[in-house]
């Protein structure tokens, strides 16, 4: 199909839509959770064989298993016998497909035409296996744009202006139209300036259902094309960092510590109301870390959200060497009391986030005095 196309004039790109937006997945079968329908349970089958080399005897050693062959293998339920290899194997999947079905548009339109990949849903579905940032990967490697549904959730905006920023990624925004309203408008156009200079455009679906759908959308237009005219600058420097651990949900508890990881990022840590993107810190993530993407002595401090048991021994090390060179690592359970006591969660927003910033989110004074032990 593409092939047809890609000679003609006007021909700009692909843009790829992997039709259930909210999940890798799509939805159940039988009952069950996503990714158990057959063809998922062979693709899992093949995946172990080629994973042991043949050996079914290897597996079972690793698994304390005694399955004859690897046709016996079947994937467990959501933190239950081989649950943690499935999801291994899901995250390989999504891997696989998208590196050949990249690697395939590109080897038709070339390495310069636009590739967009339409990227919707939720960043803690343990069955959707949603990982925003596996994605941000396979988009450095085949230069694709990705278009961001939900961009009028803060919480998205906000980590994918980040990944964007660390992996060199093009962003688009895609808004589905509401009623308009002031704080709609706000929060747009906040968006779009979170997003610079990876931010290079919108992308919407119009449902013209009635003028209260249509008016929105062409009152957005409007205003970005001037923000797009208009905007210039740098992005603003903090001290602060916020450390995002990816995880796959292998156990019930390690699934709890990801469902709060990202409702501290839906929170926005500091809650300023979400009709804003003004936030004063970065988001960083492990695999940054690993991979020598970002380096934290450009931060003072950095805020972990899940326990440093979950944390891979390689990113603590990083994290321990920045401590000894003067970086105070704050666990969330202990700055929450903080944010309360200052209104910083709930109550009087505003207020709250006034007095944590002059409390120097952007300088070197402490956000509070930590316990003895953090004190570097």
């Amino acid at each position: 199909m593409v092939s047809r196309y890609v000679n003609y004039s006007n021909f700009l790109g692909v843009l790829i839509d992997y039709g259930w937006l909210d999940d890798d997945w799509g939805p159940g079968v039988g009952g069950l959770p996503t990714g158990y329908a057959k063809s998922d349970v062979a693709m899992f089958r093949l995946y172990l064989n080629r994973t042991y080399g043949g050996n079914i005897t290897a597996l079972n050693l690793q698994w304390h298993t005694a399955y004859r062959s690897f046709n016996d293998v079947t994937p467990s339920l959501p933190f239950m016998g081989n649950w943690p290899y499935f999801q291994l194997f899901r995250v390989w999947s999504i891997n696989e497909t998208y590196s050949e079905l990249f690697g395939m548009i590109r080897s038709i339109i070339g390495p310069d035409r636009m590739l967009l990949f339409y990227w919707g849903g939720s960043i803690d579905d343990i069955y959707g296996l949603q990982m925003p940032e596996l994605y941000f990967q396979l988009a450095r490697k085949y230069n694709v744009t990705i278009v961001l549904d939900d961009a009028d959730h803060t919480k998205f905006a906000i980590f994918f202006s980040n990944l964007a920023s660390v992996y060199g990624v093009h962003l688009m925004m895609e808004w589905t139209p509401v009623p308009s309203t002031s704080a709609y408008y706000g929060r747009y156009v906040s968006h779009i300036m979170l997003g610079y200079p990876w931010l290079m455009g919108g992308d919407y679906y119009v449902f013209i259902r009635s003028l209260s759908w249509f008016w929105p959308t062409t009152q957005l237009n409007a205003m970005a094309a001037e923000v797009y005219r208009l905007i210039n600058g740098s992005r603003p420097k903090t001290s602060v960092a916020v450390l995002y651990v990816t995880m796959y949900g292998e156990t019930y508890n390690q699934w709890k510590h990801l469902e709060d990881e990202t409702y501290l990022i839906s929170t926005g840590l500091v809650k300023v109301g979400d009709e804003y993107a003004y936030y004063p810190y970065n988001i960083v993530t492990a695999d940054e870390l690993e991979l020598g993407l970002v380096n934290l002595s450009r931060y003072r401090y950095l805020i972990l959200m899940v326990p440093e048991s979950y944390i891979p021994s390689g990113v603590m090390s990083i994290i321990n060497k920045w401590k000894d060179s003067g970086g105070v690592l704050i666990a969330i359970d202990l700055l929450i009391p903080v944010l309360l006591v200052f209104g910083a969660w709930g109550g009087a927003p505003e207020r709250g986030f006034a007095s944590l910033r002059q409390m120097s989110w952007w300088g070197d004074t402490p956000l509070f005095s930590p316990p003895r032990e953090q004190n570097h």
